[in-house]
């Protein structure tokens, strides 16, 4: 029989463990955490932004896809088939986006994001960032 203080160990070291299965509750708690220790130590960020995975409309990963350029709904079975390179080439994009627009334009302090998947599997993020010419 596996008592109190037995349990608690038991969940304090699946909790640790899962928190780096991403999606999981201890996943997102791990994370929450490391943004607020950014926000303690340099400051709140100055904006909260979203970047979306524009699957069916970005011609340039479809022209990297195997089938190449298709019709809106053989794109998205494309997407599904080769997710690998639907989050390769969304990362990039999110990169060049940061570094053209916070970066090139707003001069950005500090910048945090994360990944996350919708249920339909496309990737999206969200991030936080903070401006250098934040009063």
């Amino acid at each position: 029989m596996i008592q109190t203080g037995q349990m608690e160990s038991i969940i304090t070291k699946m909790y640790a463990y899962t928190a780096n299965v991403t999606g999981s509750d201890s996943y997102w708690s791990k994370e929450r955490r490391k943004l607020e220790a950014i926000m303690q130590q340099k400051k709140m960020g100055t904006a909260f932004f979203t970047f979306s995975f524009a699957d069916n409309h970005w011609h340039d990963l479809h022209r990297l896809m195997p089938s190449g350029l298709l019709e809106p709904k053989k794109r998205y079975k494309n997407v599904l088939k080769n997710p690998h390179l639907a989050d390769w080439y969304f990362s990039e994009r999110l990169g060049s986006f940061i570094k053209h627009f916070f970066k090139g334009i707003l001069d950005y302090e500090w910048i945090w994001h994360r990944y996350e998947w919708q249920s339909r599997t496309a990737i999206h993020a969200h991030g936080v960032v903070r401006l250098k010419n934040d009063p």
